[in-house]
């Protein structure tokens, strides 16, 4: 079983940022939805590619509303969106998150 705390912790340590921020988002409601169908390996696999805690959150809203439009899980609808940008899953979170407010 994945331990979120400490996934949160070392994602914080490893990016110099607060470490509570990062677990309030992993353990916010819109995540626990959000990763309910992914595994363990895809889990750590998003954390991983966020630069920053708004990434996270911001990934975490905008695919569970698309996933809702397009009957989809989250975590495929992401590796969808990246392959239709052709960039990888990574670099679509850098260069198309966090939305603006207006977006």
């Amino acid at each position: 079983m994945l331990d979120l705390d400490t996934l949160a912790s070392e994602r914080a340590t490893k990016l110099k940022q607060a470490t509570d921020a990062w677990k309030k988002a992993i353990w916010s409601a819109s995540f626990q939805k959000f990763s309910a169908s992914m595994s363990d390996g895809e889990v750590e696999q998003l954390v991983s590619w966020c630069p920053s805690v708004e990434h996270l959150q911001s990934v975490t809203d905008y695919l569970l509303e698309l996933s809702r439009t397009e009957g989809l899980t989250p975590f495929p609808l992401l590796l969808d969106v990246a392959k239709q940008a052709k960039v990888s899953p990574e670099e679509w979170i850098k260069s198309h998150l966090p939305l603006s407010p207006t977006a």
